[in-house]
């Protein structure tokens, strides 16, 4: 049975499969003498429902519970320890005595379902830690100076924070929830992302495949990578995306899923070129390659060979949909600052 001491949120409640964070002191119903107790301890309980590795009476009890929600379990011998009852002296903080055929009761307040309120903390440690240097770029000229210099002024750098913010957070959440690790990550994990369609620009670490429903990672690697105005117009333009980061989240918000994945797919490959070279070894130059806003290809124009790096006309005209009115040239900034 269940003797609820203090409320929960009323909303969620554990299932099996979940990991569970909790707090108990058990006792035996007979003389209420305490043969464990996290609390002592001062290190809460962690442990998967559904798995087969606390008693019966805790399987059935915690998918009662709400998040947050303290209760007195009390647990017949047929659901706890049984006829064969348990001893364990050293693990435990009390006897670490239970007689065959006891009757118990736990205290146990259920902390946390999937780390959630633990993972919340950690992101709002880091949406603090990103206005923090944000406030110091508004602020301290010389610092701005820099990271402009490396990131393409105020948008790119934000876009770095937020890459680097993805990162960090699904590094923390796969270490809590390393059974989540080969799957994409709900949206509302999304440190900057928007959710459109079939598309979430989230922290994940692979592309789908064209037609399926997925995650596409844009990290701090497409934030390096700058996009090149054709005119002062395009220049002052505060909406104008500095870098394919910001292109990534422009298709994201109007809806262009298609664009956004051939964005990803020929980006990380045009990376992987530029890492290893054609021979798989050696790194190299490519020339100049373009974005294209029509159909999000990132790469070498199919005109490359009239393109220069001093003069830049005539527009790159995209190897995939052959469109030269919506191009613009991107150039790789490397950690120092150079292209």
């Amino acid at each position: 049975s269940i003797d609820r001491v203090a409320a929960g949120d009323g909303v969620t409640r554990p299932k099996h499969g979940d990991v569970v964070t909790v707090h108990f002191e058990g006792r035996l119903i007979s003389d209420l003498s305490m043969f464990d107790s996290s609390r002592r301890r001062g290190r809460p309980f962690v442990f998967t429902l559904g798995m087969g590795s606390v008693i019966k009476g805790w399987e059935l009890g915690l998918p009662q519970m709400f998040l947050g929600e303290r209760a007195n379990l009390t647990l017949s011998a047929e659901v706890a320890y049984g006829a064969r009852g348990s001893v364990d002296r050293e693990g435990a903080s009390g006897t670490g005595v239970i007689p065959p055929h006891s009757h118990l009761v736990f205290d146990v307040e259920l902390l946390d379902i999937n780390h959630t309120r633990t993972l919340l903390k950690y992101r709002e440690s880091l949406d603090e830690w990103r206005s923090a240097k944000l406030s110091k770029f508004d602020e301290d000229g010389q610092f701005a100076a820099k990271m402009s210099k490396k990131y393409g002024g105020r948008d790119g750098y934000s876009s770095f924070l937020s890459a680097s913010i993805a990162t960090k957070y699904t590094e923390e959440r796969k270490k809590r929830l390393p059974h989540e690790a080969d799957e994409p990550p709900a949206a509302a994990d999304a440190p900057f992302s928007a959710a459109v369609d079939t598309l979430m620009v989230t922290d994940a670490t692979s592309a789908p495949a064209p037609d399926s429903v997925g995650t596409l990672t844009f990290d701090q690697r497409f934030a390096a990578i700058k996009v090149e105005p054709n005119d002062a117009e395009e220049g002052d333009n505060v909406n104008f995306p500095r870098n394919l980061h910001n292109a990534a989240e422009l298709f994201s918000h109007t809806g262009h899923c298609e664009s956004a994945r051939r964005l990803h797919e020929s980006t990380t490959h045009m990376l992987r070129v530029l890492e290893q070279g054609p021979d798989g070894k050696s790194a190299q130059r490519m020339g100049r390659a373009c974005v294209c806003w029509e159909c999000g290809h990132v790469g070498l124009p199919t005109n490359s060979a009239r393109v220069s790096e001093a003069a830049p006309l005539p527009s790159g005209d995209c190897a995939h949909c052959g469109s030269s009115v919506q191009t613009n040239f991107v150039r790789v900034v490397r950690p120092d600052g150079s292209s």
